[in-house]
């Protein structure tokens, strides 16, 4: 087995690259080191770190390029058939539903919600009890899950200025993955809790 490690702004990225790297094999198996991290304005603070796993015969040697032309073989009766290669179908990739799971290139990997019901109703308590003690409890809210991204929209202005806005809603969105970190005992790196109006 051969391994190639690599860095990129988004575990995607990084595999892709790495697979490309290696000589588009057929078979291999990725293997997550680190998740990217990113700041609050989504900038890549800290890229992704992976390691693809492949069979020796599947990377190209230095110098070798796939044949995509036709190959010509002898017919029994002399005559020369040509029989078309065909290039390697790069692999489709999304959302990974396992840090070990392997990707083949024929595989699509389905998106995968990474909230639970569990954790979506305590932050709508949280959401709810936060407006209840400014004594806001009359705003409504819709929340919406993405992946890693839990959004809250509200109905109505939280505070006088949009500045005094963005940071009461920064300052919830912290407050909230603090107290779900400590409510379901579980790091929840790379979770986003996003509030708008």
């Amino acid at each position: 087995m051969k391994s190639i490690i690599q860095e990129a702004s988004s575990i995607v990225k990084a595999v892709e690259k790495a697979w490309l790297n290696a000589g588009k094999p057929h078979e291999f198996t990725v293997k997550i080191f680190e998740h990217p991290e990113k700041n609050f304005i989504g900038m890549t603070t800290k890229p992704a770190k992976i390691g693809i796993f492949f069979k020796d015969e599947s990377i190209l040697k230095t110098g070798d390029r796939p044949r995509r032309e036709a190959i010509k073989r002898k017919a029994p009766s002399g005559e020369k058939k040509h029989i078309p290669v065909t290039p390697h179908k790069k692999p489709e990739f999304e959302t990974k539903t396992s840090l070990n799971a392997p990707l083949h290139d024929t595989q699509k990997v389905q998106k995968r919600i990474m909230w639970t019901d569990d954790m979506i109703h305590e932050a709508n308590t949280w959401v709810k009890e936060a407006l209840k003690s400014m004594e806001k409890s009359s705003i409504t809210f819709t929340t919406d899950v993405n992946n890693y991204y839990l959004r809250f929209v509200f109905t109505q202005p939280l505070a006088v200025s949009e500045e005094k806005e963005r940071d009461l809603f920064r300052s919830f969105s912290f407050l909230m993955l603090q107290a779900l970190k400590r409510k379901f005992k579980r790091p929840l790196r790379g979770f986003k809790v996003v509030l708008t109006r």
